[in-house]
């Protein structure tokens, strides 16, 4: 799977904002990406997915989840948001927060999460790479 730009994002994010919905959550989305590297948009895109299938599994019925990104000076800003029940901890089958992480840190980025007043979040950081330096950078022309 693979995702070439921020308009590929972008849609990645509202596919999966459209399974929250199908799935019976009220999905807000905000998207703030201008431009991202083909490696980062893919990454991110993988990760929403993943981070989409533990809202449904995990979330309280019916809630209000939130799947935001944006780009910042230094990074790129993905933070998904549930409400959260308790309930007992058991193991499941996908690759969940440790997959997440390892795809984070493929790119030198973090993933932290924790729990704020009955609302998981989920938050992943990606250093800019190369969109930032292109657009700050001035070619030089040959002597």
């Amino acid at each position: 799977w693979h995702v070439a730009d921020a308009s590929g994002l972008r849609e990645a994010v509202e596919q999966q904002a459209q399974r929250l919905i199908e799935a019976g959550f009220d999905a807000e989305v905000h998207f703030d990406i201008d431009s991202i590297s083909a490696a980062r948009a893919t990454t991110l895109a993988k990760i929403t997915v993943e981070a989409t299938s533990n809202m449904i599994k995990h979330s309280t019925p019916n809630g209000r989840t939130c799947i935001s990104m944006q780009a910042t000076n230094d990074s790129f800003v993905a933070e998904y948001s549930n409400p959260t029940r308790l309930r007992e901890i058991r193991p499941t089958s996908g690759f969940g927060l440790v997959g997440i992480r390892e795809r984070a840190n493929l790119l030198k980025g973090t993933c932290t999460s924790e729990l704020l007043d009955g609302r998981w979040l989920l938050r992943v950081t990606l250093p800019t790479g190369y969109e930032v330096r292109a657009n700050t950078e001035s070619p030089t022309s040959p002597r």
